[in-house]
């Protein structure tokens, strides 16, 4: 087993670790990670589905749902603290767990783009998953439409990602071969560029936040229309 054998960051081999504790680490590490405490919740996910995959000794038709509950629950959580709490809890959370301003200002800047599609698609970036909950709170977004895309989108992100390396791990027991071995490290290198591709979208999108929103976070300014190029906010 090729996982299995490798010892994880606390020298405890991957092989000894009980289906039942990654089955409560799992959940547990997301929904904090929803939450915008620092803990690795993403990487939680990728070790469970890898380990799935390399040992059988986890299901990944448990482990997704179970991580998909996390980011759903964690984010509810977020969304109450920010509906709430309002934009001035937010800034004292943001600076007791040390997250900057500029994450917290494209935050801001993606919900008066693009609405309720960031609530879906920026657990994907990890500029945003941390807190795009609590952005969602205290820009007062009804309950009931944060709850039906934060279904979907903590829905979407755990089978992404399991799935994702799931395969990836399938694909490292199977192929054995020089010239196997040699397309599979092509297709790291590929996952490796999508990957630099995306940070670099990430710093693009710290810059677009600070010309639309100069100077301190208000939340009660909206961001500098002449930023985006257009004439308000998307509905």
């Amino acid at each position: 087993m090729i996982l299995a054998s490798l010892p994880s960051p606390l020298g405890i081999h991957l092989s000894a670790i009980p289906a039942s504790v990654v089955y409560v680490l799992v959940p547990a590490l997301v929904g904090l990670e929803y939450l915008g405490v620092p803990v690795p919740g993403e990487s939680a996910l990728i070790a469970a589905a890898l380990l799935a995959a390399t040992t059988h000794r986890v299901e990944i038709a448990v482990v997704i749902p179970l991580a998909a509950a996390g980011a759903i629950v964690g984010a509810n959580i977020g969304f109450g603290i920010g509906y709430w709490g309002g934009a001035r809890l937010l800034i004292w959370i943001a600076r007791r767990l040390r997250i900057p301003e500029s994450r917290l200002k494209v935050g801001r800047y993606l919900f008066w783009r693009f609405g309720a599609l960031v609530l879906l698609f920026g657990r994907f970036l990890t500029v945003l998953r941390a807190y795009i909950s609590f952005l969602a709170g205290v820009s007062r977004m009804g309950w009931g439409r944060f709850e039906l895309v934060n279904v979907l989108g903590g829905a979407l992100w755990a089978t992404v990602y399991g799935l994702a390396y799931y395969a990836a791990g399938e694909l490292l027991l199977r192929f054995s071969t020089p010239i196997e071995l040699v397309l599979v490290g092509l297709a790291a290198v590929v996952v490796v560029i999508g990957v630099v591709l995306i940070r670099r979208n990430q710093n693009r999108l710290v810059e677009a936040a600070e010309r639309a929103l100069p100077g301190p976070l208000d939340f009660d300014r909206a961001p500098e229309v002449g930023a985006r190029g257009g004439s308000g906010p998307v509905p």
